[in-house]
C-alpha cells in the first residue's frame, strides 16, 4: 500500500502538469493600471497641517525597526504573503520621481537632533493582516509619537495600513493613509505625496486605540 501511494504520489507532484490560465502581457497590464488607480482613489488625507510637500531637503524614515519584517514572509500555511515591505515599494516609486534621503528606523532613533536642518519630514507607518500573529507597531509609534513633539510644523506621517492609529497621534500633524499595506497601495501613496494636490481633510474618523495596545 505504502508503495503504490509513494508512486501516486510521485506522479502527482512530479510529473502532472498543471496548466494555468495564462493573461496577456497587455490584460496583465491593464489589470494592474486598474489595480493602482483604485488604489489611489482611496488615499486620504485625514488630518491635514504641513500639506504639500515642498522642495528642499526631504528625509524619509522607515518608522519599523528591521527585526519587525522578520514575521512578514513566514510560512504559516496562508497565503500568499507579502514578500516586499511596503516601505520598499513605497520609497522605491518616490526615488524613481525625487530623490531624497532616507533612514532606518534604528539611524532615526540614533539622534533626532540631526533632523533639525531638514526642510520637511516624511515617517511611514505599516500593518499587515498576518493570521496567528500580530505585526510589531509600538516601536513604530513611539518614533512616530517622538517626531510628532520635535517636528509636527514639518511632518507627514504616511500610513501604508489602517488608521486606527491616528488617535495615537496629535490632532495638528498631518497624516495621509493609504488604507492597507498591499504594493498597489504604497505605490500610489507615494504618487499621490509627490503629485501634492490640493486635499481637504476628512474629519470625524472613526479611530480606536484598542487595537494598537
Amino acid at each position: 500500500m505504502n508503495e503504490k501511494l509513494l508512486r501516486i504520489l510521485d506522479y502527482k507532484f512530479n510529473k502532472m502538469v498543471v496548466r494555468k490560465p495564462r493573461l496577456s502581457d497587455q490584460l496583465l497590464e491593464k489589470n494592474a493600471c486598474q489595480e493602482l488607480e483604485t488604489a489611489k482613489q482611496a488615499v486620504s488625507l485625514l488630518q491635514k497641517r504641513y500639506w504639500p510637500l515642498v522642495e528642499g531637503d526631504i528625509v524619509c524614515i522607515n518608522a519599523t525597526p528591521v527585526a519587525s519584517y522578520h514575521n512578514m514572509v513566514n510560512s504559516r500555511g496562508i497565503g500568499p504573503n507579502q514578500e516586499t515591505p511596503a516601505f520598499d515599494s513605497f520609497i522605491g516609486a518616490i526615488m524613481q520621481s525625487r530623490p531624497m534621503k532616507v533612514l532606518s528606523h534604528e539611524e532615526a532613533m540614533k539622534d533626532l537632533d540631526v533632523l533639525q536642518s531638514a526642510t520637511a519630514l516624511v515617517v511611514v507607518t505599516e500593518d499587515y493582516p498576518l493570521p496567528g500573529e500580530d505585526f510589531e507597531k509600538q516601536a513604530q509609534q513611539q518614533l512616530v509619537k517622538m517626531l510628532c513633539e520635535r517636528y509636527s510644523e514639518k511632518l507627514i506621517v504616511v500610513g501604508l495600513r489602517s488608521p486606527y492609529e491616528l488617535s495615537l497621534y496629535p490632532k495638528h500633524v498631518t497624516y495621509l493613509c493609504a488604507y492597507s499595506s498591499r504594493t498597489c497601495s504604497a505605490i500610489a501613496a507615494a504618487q499621490v505625496l509627490l503629485e501634492g494636490r490640493e486635499m481637504t481633510a476628512h474629519v470625524n474618523v472613526p479611530v480606536s486605540v484598542d487595537f494598537e495596545r
